[in-house]
């Protein structure tokens, strides 16, 4: 057992949500989109989750899988295996494009919510 922090940040109403989190599996940013009783969401630590429910009734269905980000493995030759070194294993902190994503969500947001 652990403690745990979860927050989350609307950013088009329900529609669009920041998710911030830490754990003893370290800290995740992700953002989830959906409408109540749907719901998708990615995070920094590769989970990708789709859930499906009856609003009000307490049931859900979860459906969750593990995302790997960084480079594809390389192509075979029809000879058989390339011979290929990957490279060292490094911590990989979910991808490029996934906090672009989750940055300009955050600037949607900043700008929706301050201008006008």
């Amino acid at each position: 057992m652990g403690f745990r922090f979860q927050r989350r940040l609307p950013i088009l109403g329900n529609l669009v949500r920041l998710n911030l989190s830490a754990s003893k599996r370290g800290p995740a940013v992700g953002v989830s989109v959906g409408i109540p009783g749907l719901r998708a969401s990615i995070n920094t630590r590769g989970d990708l989750v789709g859930s499906a429910g009856a609003p009000g009734t307490g049931l859900r269905y979860v459906r969750s899988r593990k995302v790997r980000f960084g480079r594809p493995r390389p192509p075979e030759d029809d000879d058989g295996p390339v011979s290929w070194q990957p490279a060292p294993r490094r911590r990989k902190i979910g991808g490029h494009w996934a906090l672009a994503i989750l940055a300009g969500l955050v600037v949607v947001w900043f700008v929706a919510a301050f201008a006008g």
